[in-house]
């Protein structure tokens, strides 16, 4: 899941092949409670974010939404379009430039997109997906939180996800995004609320939906 520039080699091309095997059923927790807490129902409009290879959208379609995707690797890409067919609007694209326009969705998600973006890139792509997203709408974050972890569990999968970030050379990236204050600071520079905040991973992550002020 990319947030990054198309037409760059595709770094996770290799990845595409591990994903569903290896990262998917550790990130399956999580997916499922972003569905729960969305707030969607059917004929709602999602867009998600790095999508993959589709299994946050899998959930959604599930649920009776439209869906739709965007992701910078074509080897990314080209799974989900096999797991969801054409009930998907998928579409290699940079984040920081959404092919949709204005007000088209109801939700828009990022699962453990943002903390590989540089402070500026961050802020680009936050206010893109703000833009595509109705006044009414929940922008629903799935990303790093700095705890408190919990136990043996939270100090595990800490450890895990740091070694994963050294693997992934985002490491120093995921450390100013947390520095900076992570999700909640990202919202204060939307202009937008917190309006849910569940912990998860033993405290390692945690899942945000974020409202236009004002609205609930």
């Amino acid at each position: 899941m990319d947030g990054g520039s198309v037409g760059k080699k595709d770094a996770y091309g290799r990845l595409a092949g591990l994903q569903d095997a290896i990262l998917e059923p550790l990130n399956a927790p999580l997916r499922d409670v972003a569905v729960r807490v969305s707030g969607v129902g059917r004929g709602s409009r999602v867009l998600d974010v790095g999508c993959g290879t589709g299994t946050q959208l899998e959930r959604y379609l599930a649920a009776g939404c439209d869906v739709a995707g965007i992701d910078t690797s074509p080897a990314m890409l080209a799974r989900a379009r096999e797991r969801l067919g054409p009930a998907a609007d998928l579409r290699l694209a940079d984040a920081q430039r959404i092919p949709f326009g204005d007000a088209k969705f109801d939700v828009v998600t990022a699962t453990l997109v943002l903390h590989e973006l540089s402070p500026l890139e961050r802020e680009a792509v936050g206010k893109e997906m703000a833009r595509v997203l109705t006044d009414s709408g929940r922008l629903l974050v799935v990303d790093f939180s700095p705890g408190p972890l919990r136990g043996l569990k939270g100090w595990g999968l800490r450890a895990f996800s740091v070694l994963a970030e050294l693997t992934a050379r985002h490491l120093q990236r995921s450390r100013t995004f947390l520095a900076e204050g992570g999700v909640p600071r990202l919202a204060e520079v939307l202009g937008m609320d917190v309006r849910h905040r569940k912990s998860v991973a033993g405290g390692n992550m945690a899942v945000y939906v974020l409202t236009r002020h004002g609205t609930g």
